[in-house]
């Protein structure tokens, strides 16, 4: 039996109270056996001891929204295409671990072709590889040539809809991802519109929800949200709001549905919700940087005000769009925190318990209880007062191996 007793200044449990001081956490055989005052660890016999006076230990982050096959580049369909399946295999290991490295332990993939990352969710579940947990959809579900089509399965009638939902949940998909708008990284794709009527989601919903999966939709446009909701889905991946003119058309009705239909928003703050108004756009034309700068601030008042109505709003990145690595998914944090305006302990919690709820995997990881996974974050500073703390990391454990 391997052991291993963490001593931490204090410790954060990802649900959303203060840290505490003075206790330990012990791991027995990857899993968390004993939580209590460090003073009543007794005799630690052939134990590791570690010690972290300066340090706070708490949950693994749970990336909501990655695509680890995704190269964090400039959208290109026709390079994603021309790939092979061995090279996204590859970069979908190394975008993995990577994450792990910054103590990401879970990271749930909306996108990727086939099934292949099924064989590595096992893999790592079996313990042959190191990497996060994985919770998967696999091919998302798209309209004929629609927003992902080339990483998606395509689908138009309610039939057809229904068929792909039962196809994805045949391969293994723990989460059924259905495109309800367009997007902006498909060349000719339209985020404002919608790609599917409500009629047409309920079916994919109910079929998902027959399959015991949750369903969760891609949505921009404002028009797309409201099918969605209506819908019943369970998750909204953006949800941007986007109006007429690719401005921004936050409906406070609307979203007071979402939150009395207890649906999950998914926000996706990558790489650009870290520039501020006047920082230069990459990849972006001079000429569109002041509405970028504009929409962007807009969206994360629509945000602010979802916040304050109760939404449940879990961290995610989008890691594998343009500059948006699974390595910097404190960074996401940090815009929850500076640019939304949540606390750091309500940060914290919509990257572990809240979102392991919306994941579904609450049982097992997301926060820290005896019997749980050890999936353990141990870092220099207190992120509940100072949340770039969770770039100083200590340690990071998977199951209880030692990630980092």
């Amino acid at each position: 039996m391997t052991r291993t007793i963490l001593k931490p200044a204090a410790i954060i449990d990802g649900t959303g109270p203060a840290p505490v001081k003075g206790q330990a956490l012990v791991v027995e055989d990857g899993r968390i056996a004993w939580i209590g005052r460090a003073t009543d660890v007794g005799d630690p016999g052939d134990a590791e001891v570690v010690d972290a006076p300066d340090g706070t230990l708490l949950p693994g982050l749970i990336d909501c929204h990655v695509h680890l096959m995704c190269p964090a580049e400039r959208c290109a369909p026709a390079a994603y295409l021309a790939a092979a399946d061995e090279e996204l295999l590859v970069r979908a290991v190394a975008k993995a671990q990577a994450g792990l490295r910054a103590g990401v332990t879970t990271m749930r993939d909306l996108g990727s072709r086939k099934f292949l990352l099924g064989p590595l969710r096992e893999a790592i579940g079996r313990g042959d590889i190191l990497g996060p947990r994985l919770v998967l959809a696999g091919p998302s579900i798209t309209r004929t040539g629609g927003h992902f089509h080339y990483l998606g399965r395509e689908a138009d009638t309610i039939e057809e809809l229904t068929q792909a939902v039962r196809d994805v949940c045949s391969l293994g998909a723990d989460v059924v991802k259905v495109m309800a708008t367009g997007g902006r990284t498909t060349p000719g794709s339209n985020p404002e519109a919608p790609q599917y009527p409500a009629g047409h989601l309920r079916a994919a919903v109910e079929q998902a929800h027959a399959l015991g999966r949750r369903l969760t939709a891609h949505v921009h446009g404002v028009q797309g949200i409201r099918n969605a909701v209506a819908a019943g889905v369970d998750g909204l991946e953006h949800c941007s709001w986007v109006g007429p003119g690719d401005s921004t058309a936050y409906d406070p009705e609307l979203a007071r549905r979402i939150v009395d239909q207890g649906i999950y928003v998914s926000p996706t703050y990558g790489f650009r919700s870290r520039l501020g108004r006047g920082e230069p756009i990459p990849d972006l034309p001079e000429e569109q940087w002041q509405h970028a700068w504009d929409s962007q601030e807009a969206r994360f008042e629509a945000t602010r005000n979802m916040l304050d109505l109760g939404a449940l709003i879990v961290a995610s990145s989008d890691a594998g769009m343009p500059r948006t690595h699974t390595h910097d998914f404190a960074c996401t944090l940090e815009t929850l925190v500076k640019r939304i305006g949540m606390s750091e302990l309500a940060a914290i919690r919509a990257a572990t318990s809240l979102a392991a709820e919306a994941l579904q995997i609450q049982r097992e990881t997301g926060s820290l209880a005896p019997g749980k996974a050890a999936d353990l974050l141990l870092v220099r500073g207190d992120p509940s007062t100072d949340i770039t703390a969770l770039r100083r990391l200590i340690r990071v454990y998977a199951k209880g191996v030692r990630a980092a």
